[in-house]
């Protein structure tokens, strides 16, 4: 059955109950987007949204449109079905999980390119757990219908993990074990997904009785973090997952976390925080980011103690950062600590530069950053404000409360 309560159209099992993959799109929609804007988008009329899942196909668009004019599908996956040219009209094809999935749109007359599945901007989002628990899970399918019967005894795994949730905060216990876990074997594809998107080995799952939910779909989602070589290899046991991802894992890659924010940002204004944190993750890689806790732990502090703080954002181009504090023996040290990150600023304001909207309001950031430097020479040692003012003061309130959480997930991962 579908959830058409609102406008984000989710598969569910049953009324009660919530399957993991499906209802991630929940959990992206509320945090990727703006307070205001999740609340228009889910509360829009004659439209669906579908953000995440294997909904590309004729049953499911078909379902859709039965209750609306439109669907939006944002990074969704097909299912081996040919696509019927005539939902280029009523559907909004903005992104797609892989290539195999693009190919099919294309051959429909639909331009969609591949992006990755819609769970792999989780890291964005929700931090892993701060000590990893080297368990290693298995997740079986919802339909599955021996789901119920494995042990971990006879799948050879610390725990198993049915892949049911009521609401948000099963979802996030999930994923916090999948992402603090040693090796995730998963009969539902978005465990092996969300386990991907936090660098946690993987492999694929079948069980006795043969059962594999739609095929095509896992060779679509491969096709966008592997090499063309790399094939679904389906395995009973951990012993025999590991040794597929030892084989593969060479030929493995993530994807870029900007390519699917842009994607999210057509249906509406995503937060400041979440594009800085794509940028950052982007520029220096998941396992790397963890170096810059330290400075955004700073932010932290200042707020914390109710020092002034100022951040500065020019529109979806530059990160500008840097921070003041009324104190002349404070004043020295974040001076300085400034000075040392002035250059990593500069580098993610070039990347960042791929969300541009304008080279006029680029080329004015930057200027900022070359003032900015050349004022912290000059205020070492003086008890001065240092204060940048941009956007609005509601983006600028959004912005800080983000920084809390952007700095306590960073110090996690």
């Amino acid at each position: 059955m579908f959830n058409s309560n609102t406008a984000i159209f989710e598969w569910m099992p049953s009324k009660s109950e919530h399957n993991f993959g499906d209802h991630l799109m929940q959990l992206i929609g509320e945090r990727i987007f703006t307070k205001s804007e999740w609340h228009r988008i889910k509360n829009t009329k004659d439209e669906k949204f579908v953000l995440i899942g294997s909904f590309i196909g004729d049953h499911t668009i078909r379902t859709s449109l039965i209750e609306c004019d439109r669907v939006h599908l944002v990074g969704c996956g097909y299912r081996g079905e040919p696509i019927p040219t005539e939902f280029g009209g009523r559907a909004s094809f903005i992104g797609c999980r892989g290539f195999h999935s693009s190919k099919a749109l294309q051959e429909s007359g639909i331009v969609a390119p591949p992006i990755g599945d819609s769970a792999m901007v989780l890291p964005l989002i929700v931090g892993r757990r701060k000590n990893c628990n080297n368990n290693t899970v298995f997740v079986p399918h919802i339909n599955d219908g021996d789901r119920f019967n494995y042990t971990p005894e006879a799948i050879g795994c610390d725990e198993i993990i049915q892949p049911t949730t009521q609401d948000t905060t099963d979802l996030i216990t999930i994923i916090r074990k999948i992402s603090s876990s040693q090796f995730v074997l998963a009969g539902a594809m978005h465990a092996a997904i969300v386990a991907h998107a936090y660098g946690v080995p993987f492999a694929f799952f079948q069980g006795n009785n043969g059962h594999i939910d739609c095929p095509p779909k896992w060779a679509d989602w491969l096709s966008s973090v592997s090499a063309p070589q790399v094939s679904p290899c389906f395995v009973s046991n951990m012993h025999d997952g590991y040794a597929w991802w030892q084989s593969v894992q060479a030929q493995l890659f993530q994807n870029r976390f900007i390519p699917l924010v842009k994607a999210f940002s057509v249906l509406g204004t995503i937060r400041p925080a979440v594009r800085v944190k794509a940028a950052i993750l982007d520029s220096i890689g998941l396992r790397q980011s963890r170096k810059l806790a330290p400075y955004l732990a700073h932010f932290k502090e200042k707020i914390n103690s109710n020092k002034e703080l100022w951040l500065s954002i020019d529109g979806d181009d530059v990160f500008a950062k840097d921070y003041v504090d009324k104190q002349a023996d404070s004043q020295i040290g974040l001076q300085i600590m400034a000075k040392n990150h002035i250059r990593q600023v500069e580098n993610y304001a070039e990347l960042i530069k791929e969300c541009a909207t304008a080279e006029l309001a680029l080329k004015e950031a930057n200027e900022k950053l070359f003032q900015q430097s050349a004022e912290i020479e000059s205020l070492r040692g003086k008890n001065q404000h240092y204060i940048e003012i941009a956007l609005r003061a509601e983006a600028q309130i959004e912005l800080i409360k983000d920084l809390f959480l952007i700095s306590g997930e960073l110090e996690q991962l």
